[in-house]
Parts: structure tokens; C-alpha cells; sequence
């Protein structure tokens, strides 16, 4: 079994007018990756899964806390 599900973390770069992003953790399971989501939500993450691109609606594999968004509202571009 591997790890499917990734938290990834999001900085603007006024200096590049981009989002960077980071992955900042695996888990094997969507529940795992959940309960850090809900610890961290006040952070700019994002989790998501390996494959969710491949799905009819992405979106249904992939969940943004409140700053995440924010973070890409600064991008002026």
C-alpha cells in the first residue's frame, strides 16, 4: 500500500508574483489526512490525492482550507 494522499502547503512570492508550493506530508488514507487538515486548517494547505486528476471530477479528491485560497488571491497576474 503507499501513500495516496499528500498535504501540501502554498506561500505567495511577491518577489515572483507565483504560489510556491510544498508538500509537507503522506498518509496511506484519506481519514489520516483529514484529521491533519483539521488540525492545521488555519494554515494555507491543501489535500489531495495521487490520482485525482484521472477521476470525472477532481475536485472530489482534493480539499483546501480557507488560506490556501487566500494565499492565491494575492497573485495579481
Amino acid at each position: 500500500m503507499t501513500k495516496e494522499w499528500h498535504v501540501t502547503i502554498a506561500r505567495y512570492s511577491k518577489k515572483h508574483n507565483a504560489v510556491e508550493y510544498r508538500r509537507v506530508k503522506d498518509f496511506y488514507t484519506v481519514d489520516d489526512g483529514l484529521k491533519f487538515l483539521n488540525k492545521h486548517q488555519n494554515k494555507p494547505i491543501e489535500l489531495w490525492h495521487t490520482k485525482a486528476a484521472e477521476l470525472d471530477n477532481p475536485y472530489l479528491a482534493i480539499v483546501e482550507t480557507e488560506a490556501y485560497k487566500q494565499e492565491h488571491k494575492k497573485y495579481t497576474d
